[in-house]
């Protein structure tokens, strides 16, 4: 029961038993199970291939853009990742992304057909709306629109 063991959610739960796990393995053990693991895939308990594709874009961008790597996602699969984070409406699995005040804005695509949400508009390439929507704010500078100012603004506070 390692949810017993570290309490505090999800996110929690995945990093403190990591870290455990990397306390007891080589480095070279630990490349060799990550290696082991290409092309598995076990979802985590209550979640589906929606919450998947959720994490393999975000991550996918967690990793990549600090290095300086453009690493495009088809339009199809990044407008359903944001649509499905929209669903959580703050709830259940939307726990574990950073809380950002987006609800009192519209969010709207410059690269693709897609917008949500109500107020002034908030505009921006797909990748840097679903960064946003999943509590990253790596690209908030990138936003325009009548009401960017105002949400870096409630975002900074």
């Amino acid at each position: 029961a390692p949810a017993l063991r570290h309490p505090g959610g999800t996110n929690r739960l995945i990093r403190d038993t990591a870290v455990a796990l990397a306390g007891r393995m080589t480095d070279q053990q630990i490349v060799g199970a990550l290696r082991d693991m290409v092309g598995l895939h076990r979802p985590f308990p209550g979640l589906t291939c929606r919450e998947a594709l959720v994490d393999a874009v975000r991550h996918t961008q967690d990793i990549t853009l600090p290095l300086g790597r453009e690493i495009p996602v088809p339009t199809a699969e990044i407008t359903a990742a944001a649509d499905h984070v929209v669903s959580y409406g703050g709830r259940g699995n939307a726990r574990v992304f950073r809380a950002l005040p987006t609800g009192a804005v519209r969010l709207t695509a410059t690269d693709a057909d897609w917008a949500s949400g109500e107020g002034p508009e908030v505009d921006g390439t797909m990748r840097d709306l679903f960064l946003l929507l999943t509590g990253r704010t790596v690209h908030l500078n990138r936003l325009g629109g009548p009401g960017a100012a105002a949400l870096r603004e409630r975002i900074a506070a």
